[in-house]
């Protein structure tokens, strides 16, 4: 007799993965779970399954198709038309998978704007102190003296959230070999627009403010 259970495979740190099982209980779906940071042959399968990627969650249905990294909306819709009328139980209760999704863009997003702070933080303090009248003319220059190291920190920073991102070191689900070049690119990108908006904008506004208070 034919296995008619859905089988999820994925690592209990994924945020992918407990979206999706989250979604599966939600439909009371019945699913078999194996994660593969505990078990050598299921992380085997998902290799094979993958053409040698380590990418969860990968979900084999009963009728032999199979989808990876599935968005909430792929993942409702096969579940509603691909599966056996008895796979989904209709009764049942929403399980524990639980936890936020970890979404990787976002974090490729929050990563860039962040190395973007930090490259800018030399001439933040700087526009503060001019806005304010504070400090000398001298003491300013030798501050803004410090801004090309603190620039190639926040560019080494988005750089390692780049590297985390791509699933390198089990950061976050390991991505597909697409979303492995798009995610440093959103990350560089960010940062990009981050240190342009920081230090041609925000900063010189903060540089004018008090004359602007002062309606000069």
């Amino acid at each position: 007799m034919a296995d008619e259970t859905i089988t999820v495979y994925g690592t209990a740190w994924c945020g992918d993965c407990r979206r999706a099982r989250k979604l599966l209980d939600r439909h009371g779906a019945r699913y078999r779970w194996i994660d593969i940071d505990a078990d050598s042959a299921a992380q085997a399968v998902v290799l094979r399954l993958n053409r040698g990627q380590r990418s969860v969650p990968t979900i084999l249905f009963p009728d032999g198709t199979l989808l990876v990294e599935p968005a909430d909306r792929t993942l409702a819709a096969k579940l509603a038309t691909a599966l056996p009328g008895d796979t989904v139980a209709p009764d049942a209760t929403p399980g524990g998978a639980g936890g936020p999704d970890q979404s990787w863009r976002g974090q490729a997003l929050a990563a860039g704007l962040l190395g973007s702070l930090v490259a800018s933080l030399c001439c933040l303090p700087t526009a503060a102190a001019l806005g304010l009248g504070l400090g000398t003319a001298a003491t300013r220059a030798r501050l803004l003296a410090f801004q090309p190291a603190f620039l190639v920190v926040g560019f080494l920073l988005a750089g390692l959230a780049a590297w985390r991102i791509a699933g390198r070191d089990g950061a976050v689900c390991a991505l597909s070999p697409r979303r492995r070049v798009v995610a440093p690119l959103v990350v560089f990108a960010a940062f990009i627009v981050g240190y342009v908006l920081a230090n041609r904008a925000f900063i010189p506004f903060l540089e004018q403010l008090p004359w602007l208070l002062a309606g000069k």
